[in-house]
């Protein structure tokens, strides 16, 4: 880790971030922040069904689709919070 930080800091310092591309990149993580999960799911999840999380969701009687739809209804947090009390 500090190798990578002193092989990256110089090009960090060499361009500083504005409070305005700050602003600009906050909004676009957090406008992506549903669909990253759901890829992140897609990826590590349910392309694996001995994954553990597969498998307590498939013990739920959760699928892929359904979390989908509680991300879009309910948003990150509110559907992480649900799949945390099922």
């Amino acid at each position: 880790m500090l190798a990578r930080l002193t092989r990256d800091l110089p090009l960090f310092l060499r361009r500083p971030t504005t409070v305005s591309d700050a602003g600009t990149r906050l909004r676009h993580e957090l406008a992506a922040r549903e669909q990253r999960l759901l890829e992140l799911c897609d990826q590590h999840i349910f392309s694996d069904p001995d994954n553990p999380f597969a498998l307590l969701l498939r013990a739920a009687g959760c699928e892929r689709g359904d979390v989908a739809v509680l991300v879009r209804e309910e948003g990150v947090e509110g559907a992480l919070r649900h799949l945390a009390s099922s």
